[in-house]
């Protein structure tokens, strides 16, 4: 039901998030993607991580997309579970040849930019990850989730999800990378 794409900061899990979409799309999958963490003068910072915030998001990427799969959504800009499934079962049963893609990019961020708020008793970045790994997403629908590696993942553990782990840089592709910065 899940894949999730695993590795330590700054070694291109974003990179991979577009180009993964990228190629998706060239595949005809209706793909819906969300990022977490944009930047630290993101002025929707906190707002982003919210629950909320990514199922509407993602619900807002496949309107875009494909307007007929949110048009009689009622209320009109519900961001929840329910309508974000909805979405996917009615591409699906309106395209049987589409596979659906909800891609997360950053669940890692989430404690990191709700730190000191009311959330201190729990990891906000669990809390999102419980959510998303209790999807019940249909058949020809895949979630996607790209993060630092951390016990928030624990909820993706138990059933058929798969990790990938993006391996770390070498040595002459770190020196690479720190000549191209310094030019």
């Amino acid at each position: 039901r899940a894949l999730l794409v695993v590795g330590p900061p700054g070694h291109g899990k974003s990179w991979t998030c577009h180009q993964l979409k990228s190629a998706l799309l060239e595949q005809n999958w209706l793909v819906a993607e969300h990022y977490c963490f944009l930047g630290a003068g993101d002025q929707y910072l906190e707002a982003r991580v919210l629950t909320d915030a990514v199922y509407g998001s993602l619900l807002a990427r496949l309107g875009e997309a494909d307007p007929s799969l949110v048009n009689a959504q009622r209320p009109r800009f519900a961001a929840d579970e329910a309508a974000l499934l909805e979405a996917v079962r009615k591409a699906l049963s309106e395209h049987p040849e589409l596979r659906v893609a909800l891609v997360i990019d950053g669940i890692d961020h989430v404690s990191r930019v709700l730190h000191g708020r009311a959330m201190r008793s729990t990891d906000a970045s669990l809390a999102l990850a419980e959510h998303l790994a209790s999807l019940d997403l249909p058949p020809r629908s895949v979630l996607i989730v790209l993060s630092q590696p951390g016990t928030h993942l624990g909820p993706f553990a138990e059933g058929d999800n798969v990790t990938v782990s993006l391996p770390s840089l070498t040595d002459t592709e770190l020196g690479a990378l720190a000549a191209r910065l310094r030019a």
